[in-house]
């Protein structure tokens, strides 16, 4: 880690509402108390960012401190935590303008920025060594249209979308996916929010034999905002599946 000024995010979950906890880095408070919030179920998820927070560099440890039960009589439930440099860094549209809305989005053309910022991988480099040089790993998708697929996608990873929507309304959602043998659990939210509930990749027989998931009646307000595609589970494939695009219509 190099110094500097990070944000950190934390993905949590609580059926009512959750307690209080803190985030220390060399035995420092870092980030003060955050309450995690009634997310509707202890598999529902929001995500709690701070920013601002000072690291220094070099290895250290940093310690998740439970510090008060809420209503639900526990603090609350953690999947991950994410430290993005930059502090304020914010991701941007990859072909310089946001996508349109309706529309489709192609998995491939994340936003810019790198890890931790645009994405988060769990592995180095671009296994595929297609379309693009970064740390998601793409393949060429066989499927109607082609372009490329995100592969070897795990439990943890996310990826985001600058997106603008041309009018306020209820949309559906509709997720292109493969998975030799049954997939994971994913969701996809907007500002921050989850809008879709956990989404389960079906064993469709192959990683390039394709099926769609859909999801209606997602409430979307009008102007520029940022999806992000996050992948909360893995399956009996090991993965939670591969994805082709995303069509909001």
């Amino acid at each position: 880690m190099r110094p500097g000024t990070y944000t950190i995010t934390v993905r949590v979950a609580s059926d009512g509402a959750g307690g209080t906890f803190h985030i220390e880095a060399g035995g420092v408070d870092k980030t003060g108390p955050l309450t995690v919030p009634a997310t509707g179920g202890w598999q529902s998820w929001q995500t709690i960012t701070k920013s601002g927070v000072s690291l220094a560099g070099g290895p250290q440890i940093v310690r998740l401190v439970m510090d008060s039960n809420g209503a639900s009589g526990i603090t609350g439930n953690f999947n991950w935590i994410a430290a993005a440099s930059g502090g304020t860094a914010a991701s941007t549209p990859f072909s310089g303008s946001p996508i349109a809305l309706p529309g489709t989005i192609q998995a491939e053309n994340y936003d810019r920025g790198g890890e931790g910022i645009a994405y988060h991988d769990t592995t180095s480099g671009n296994s595929g060594s297609v379309y693009r040089t970064d740390g998601v790993d793409l393949q060429d998708a066989v499927d109607t249209g082609g372009g490329f697929k995100i592969k070897g996608a795990v439990a943890g990873e996310w990826l985001k979308y600058t997106v603008n929507v041309g009018a306020a309304g209820t949309y559906t959602f509709t997720t292109r996916v493969a998975s030799a043998g049954a997939g994971g659990t994913f969701h996809i939210e907007v500002n921050g929010v989850d809008k879709t509930g956990p989404l389960t990749v079906p064993d469709t027989a192959s990683w390039q034999t394709w099926r769609t998931l859909s999801k209606t009646g997602i409430s979307l307000s009008a102007g520029q905002q940022v999806i992000r595609l996050v992948l909360d589970t893995n399956g009996a494939s090991g993965l939670t599946g591969n994805f082709n695009w995303i069509a909001v219509q």
